[in-house]
């Protein structure tokens, strides 16, 4: 018998990971998807933590050419969020 294992890989890891599944599926997606799928760097969401890093790992994906967006915008599933808006976004190819 064989037990789940945690992916015990570094968050940005598991992300970039998490980003080329949402790329793949050819559907529009936003950053609570990709919450969804691997959970904030800083799930204790701390003031000044590390949760900046969600947007800072699209941004990038976007400078690579890896992502655009259409300047669509929808509120944030999340409740602490309290309905902020985010982008959605595709994958390129």
């Amino acid at each position: 018998m064989t037990t789940a294992t945690k992916d015990e890989r570094p968050w940005p890891q598991r992300a970039w990971d998490a980003l080329h599944f949402l790329m793949d599926t050819g559907e529009w997606f936003c950053a609570d998807d990709l919450i969804d799928l691997v959970g904030l760097p800083d799930p204790k969401h701390r003031p000044n933590g590390r949760n900046s890093t969600v947007g800072a790992l699209f941004r990038e994906a976007s400078q690579m050419g890896l992502i655009y967006s259409n300047d669509r915008i929808v509120r944030s599933r999340r409740p602490e969020r309290h309905g902020g808006m985010q982008r959605l976004w595709r994958g390129v190819g």
